[in-house]
């Protein structure tokens, strides 16, 4: 079992979906960018590793910032009283530059689907899911742009911390409609955990897999 720790985000817009993600697995840090492009359905795609992570850390407490650095990318998630900003950028990414300003609010009273998992009395693994979250902003790559709207754009939080097994397999989803409803879920051994957030209230249900 290896201690794994990520802030994965990912954000939904009407013409293309934008991920950042900050990792540290014990053993290396993976830190990596991706892009859909609905319409065309390209997906682009950077990723960086650094072995062991030494000068590395990241927080404990899920609203709090992190950054990741390494040659030609950046990775930054601000966290700011009620809004974290994401801000990449990447001077070589597949060839072009890539840049990302992106504003994600966080209304008040929100509901959040965090699942804590024991392996024994003192070994755990902990997910935050934080979904429906207004985005604003941009990302551009060359000649192509994206951009969020609050009233209509998404975006949500994978926060985990933790110890999982070397090779164990997760199953994570998030679907946001621009009424402000979505649901997501995750899969640990077999048992698997559900949510859905309809008028701002999360709900969950769980059952076990036979």
């Amino acid at each position: 079992m290896r201690k794994k720790k990520w802030n994965y985000w990912c954000v939904f817009g009407r013409e293309a979906m934008f991920s950042a993600t900050i990792s540290h697995l014990d053993y290396s840090v993976v830190c990596f960018v991706y892009f859909l492009e609905y319409e065309t359905n390209n997906f682009y795609e950077k990723t960086f590793l650094v072995p062991f992570g030494k000068n590395y850390t990241m927080p404990e407490e899920v609203q709090d910032s992190v950054e990741a650095i390494h040659k030609d990318m950046g990775l930054f998630f601000i966290w700011n009283k009620d809004h974290v900003t994401l801000k990449v950028s990447s001077t070589d990414f597949g060839g072009d530059e890539l840049k990302a300003d992106i504003k994600i609010h966080y209304p008040e009273n929100l509901d959040t689907l965090n699942v804590v998992v024991p392996w024994s009395n003192d070994k755990f693994q902990f997910t935050a899911k934080q979904n429906c979250l207004p985005a604003e902003g941009s990302f551009s790559v060359s000649d192509k742009t994206g951009t969020f709207n609050p009233e209509s754009d998404f975006a949500v939080l994978d926060y985990g911390r933790g110890g999982l097994a070397k090779k164990k397999y997760m199953e994570l989803g998030d679907g946001i409609r621009a009424t402000g409803s979505g649901c997501n879920w995750i899969e640990f051994w077999r048992t698997m955990d559900r949510s859905y957030r309809l008028n701002g209230e999360c709900r969950y249900f769980k059952w076990q897999h036979h």
